[in-house]
């Protein structure tokens, strides 16, 4: 019994050693890091619905002016922000200054309860749920990647986003 024993711990022995010199992953945060930044300061506020003109949602496009709209933060409730007992729907606006590079650039949204659409640059680019008069709440409550500019921008741009 001893020897089964002893064959047995020599053989994990072996397989230790040999995991130990196994190479891991290893990471480059200075080459290989994704650069995040977060959205969580103020945008351009304001209850309801976009009057539509022609097909398009007015609110949605760019060089709209919402200079007028209030400005909260998307991580804070409405009550908190002033807008107690508000229920319905909103339009949240924002531009964001994009440097040069050659990395696409995407704006990740945590999971909303409510139908909601996203346009970038006046374009539809993401959505769930149904929106009025049909109104359904957001299927899958999950994490959602909108592209907001493709590889190879050689210069800074700005980008709007209507959600």
């Amino acid at each position: 019994m001893r020897s089964g024993c002893s064959v047995r711990l020599a053989l994990l022995l072996v397989l230790l050693l040999s995991a130990a010199g196994a190479l891991a992953q290893s990471f480059d945060l200075a080459t290989e890091r994704i650069a995040v930044v977060s959205l969580d300061g103020a945008w351009r506020f304001h209850p309801g619905d976009s009057p539509v003109q022609n097909g398009r949602m007015q609110w949605a496009l760019p060089g709209f002016d919402d200079g007028a709209w209030a400005l909260l933060r998307g991580d804070r409730t409405w009550s908190e922000q002033g807008y107690d007992g508000m229920g319905g729907y909103a339009w949240y606006r924002c531009a964001i200054l994009i440097p040069p590079g050659d990395r696409p650039t995407s704006l990740l949204l945590a999971p909303i309860m409510t139908g909601w659409r996203v346009f970038v640059n006046g374009r539809a680019a993401g959505g769930a749920g149904n929106m009025p008069p049909n109104h359904t709440p957001n299927p899958s409550l999950s994490f959602t990647l909108i592209p907001l500019t493709e590889r190879g921008s050689p210069s800074p741009r700005t980008v709007e986003i209507a959600l």
